[in-house]
């Protein structure tokens, strides 16, 4: 979801109907988050949980039992995020229009990791 997507109330919205527990994250970041300026996005993965970013085969910081366990490939998952993150400071801190138009496409297009 980019700035331009509107938060609907939980009672209709397709993603609240599946995890509710999604909408206090979709509150908070339209609430907690400045917009107008058409660069915050807010992107939800599917099968992910909080340390999808790390290795969570590293047991060394405990932090794998703090979380529930991924549904979907976490190389996968890491590998999308990587992908949205470079568009993201391609796009918006290096200022360049191709980049946030991929960034466009990839977030608006089809992808069974996005909701």
């Amino acid at each position: 979801m980019n700035e331009a997507t509107c938060y609907p109330t939980p009672k209709w919205d397709p993603i609240f109907m599946r995890k509710p527990c999604i909408y206090s994250v979709i509150k908070t970041f339209s609430q907690g988050i400045k917009g107008g300026r058409k660069d915050s996005y807010l992107v939800l993965l599917e099968g992910a949980n909080h340390f999808c970013i790390t290795h969570s085969s590293y047991k060394t910081t405990g932090t794998v039992l703090s979380d529930f366990s991924t549904t979907e490939s976490e190389a996968e998952i890491r590998s999308l995020m990587s992908k949205i993150i470079i568009l993201f400071i391609n796009a918006h801190l290096k200022n360049k229009p191709q980049e946030r138009e991929e960034l466009q496409q990839l977030l608006n297009n089809p992808n069974h990791l996005i909701y």
